[in-house]
């Protein structure tokens, strides 16, 4: 189903069958227990995306508060921001120091990866 990126396991987003996943941001959120982030990005973020970029690479950076609040920046590989996304509270152990991801198109499909997956 997915020969296109053969070097990967991927896990395929339940509610989008357009993204998937590596098994490294699979076991970082299961380490963090932040399956949310994963829901987050393919619930919200992606059809974001979808509805009004076009790109076929993006980069999608956490950073959480310690005030327990956290926000999503979505942009390019230039640095340019398309938008923020607000989260009210979270649980995420990891506090100042931001979580990076990569989203690439591959074919039909968007693979979310870490950057060391590049």
């Amino acid at each position: 189903m997915m020969d296109h990126i053969k070097s990967y396991h991927l896990y395929q987003y339940w509610d989008n069958n357009k993204l998937v996943y590596t098994k490294e941001v699979h076991w970082l959120a299961d380490k963090l227990k932040c399956y949310w982030l994963i829901d987050e990005i393919g619930r919200v973020i992606f059809q974001k995306l979808l509805a009004g970029y076009f790109n076929s690479f993006y980069c999608i950076q956490l950073l959480v508060h310690a005030d327990c609040t956290a926000v999503i920046t979505v942009g390019n590989e230039y640095d340019h921001i398309y938008f923020e996304h607000k989260i009210n509270w979270t649980d995420c152990p990891i506090v100042g120091e931001p979580i990076s991801f990569y989203l690439c198109k591959s074919g039909k499909y968007y693979c979310l990866m870490l950057p060391s997956e590049y």
